[in-house]
């Protein structure tokens, strides 16, 4: 995983997780359910399934994205310039 490297931060949101391969069945009422069947770690040999969290919590609100403001990037360059 990247975060591992000294130059690297996750700027952003945590991620959905869910990285694990599935095995799908069919219930009686034609339903399909998938459940996962793998189990994906990290560098640290912790699960990543419930998700990743980032080293900068940043969230765009609906006001930024309605005003055309990626505070996400924003701040992802900020971090970038940091690191240089």
């Amino acid at each position: 995983m990247l975060s591992a490297l000294p130059n690297v931060r996750l700027v952003g949101q945590k991620t959905g997780g869910g990285a694990g391969g599935n095995y799908g069945y069919q219930l009686i009422n034609g339903w399909i359910i998938k459940v996962s069947v793998s189990d994906f770690l990290d560098y640290n040999n912790e699960t990543i399934e419930l998700g990743v969290d980032p080293d900068v919590l940043i969230e765009n609100t609906e006001s930024d994205i309605l005003s055309n403001q990626d505070k996400m990037l924003e701040k992802a360059i900020e971090v970038l310039e940091e690191l240089s």
